[in-house]
C-alpha cells in the first residue's frame, strides 16, 4: 500500500531536503542545503505569496524545499510522489526542474506558465542572486551567473532589478 497522497508538508519537506542535499556545497563550498532554506525564507515573506491560498502557500512551501532535488540529487518526481508530496507541489517541482538540453525558453515558459512556480523560482533567483552569495565566487562566475539570472528575469517576465539582482557590468 502506498503513501497517501499529501502526506509531505513544508515541516517534512524540510526534513527530507536536508537529507537529499546531505554533504553537498553550493559553488562557494558551503552547505547546500541552505539555498533552500533561504529560498523558503523569502517565498514566506513575499507579499504574493501572502496573498495566496493556506494550500498554496502549503505546495509552495514544500516545492521551495524540494526545487532542486530531482536536478541535483537521485531523487525523482516519482519517488517524491511515492514520499507522499502533493500532485500540486509535484507539478511545481517538474517545472522547476531543469531537464538537460531543454531549451531556456521552454523551461522559463513552463514555469511562467503557472503563477505559484514563478514565485518560487523568483525567490530562488533572488537567493543565487544575492551579492552576497556572488561576492564568495570569483569574478568571471559572477558575471556569468548576473547574466544568466538577468536573462531568466526577462523570459520571467520579472524585472531584474525588482528580483535584487546587482547591477551588470
Amino acid at each position: 500500500m502506498g503513501v497517501e497522497e499529501g502526506v509531505v508538508n513544508p515541516v517534512s519537506a524540510s526534513l527530507l531536503a536536508t537529507w537529499a542535499h546531505h554533504g553537498q556545497t553550493d559553488k562557494a563550498g558551503r552547505p547546500y542545503f541552505d539555498h533552500p532554506r533561504r529560498v523558503v525564507e523569502r517565498l514566506q515573506v513575499h507579499p504574493s505569496f501572502l496573498s495566496l491560498s493556506k494550500a498554496a502557500q502549503d505546495s509552495a512551501l514544500v516545492a521551495a524545499w524540494l526545487h532542486d532535488v530531482v536536478e541535483d540529487t537521485r531523487l525523482t518526481i516519482r519517488l517524491l510522489a511515492e514520499l507522499g508530496v502533493h500532485r500540486a507541489a509535484l507539478l511545481h517541482i517538474d517545472r522547476l526542474t531543469r531537464d538537460r538540453g531543454q531549451d531556456p525558453a521552454d523551461y522559463y515558459a513552463a514555469i511562467r506558465s503557472d503563477p505559484v512556480t514563478r514565485l518560487v523560482k523568483e525567490c530562488d533567483i533572488a537567493d543565487n542572486s544575492d551579492p552576497r552569495r556572488l561576492a564568495r565566487l570569483p569574478l568571471d562566475v559572477q558575471e556569468k551567473l548576473v547574466k544568466k539570472y538577468t536573462t531568466a528575469c526577462t523570459l520571467l517576465g520579472l524585472n531584474p532589478e525588482e528580483v535584487a539582482l546587482p547591477n551588470e557590468g
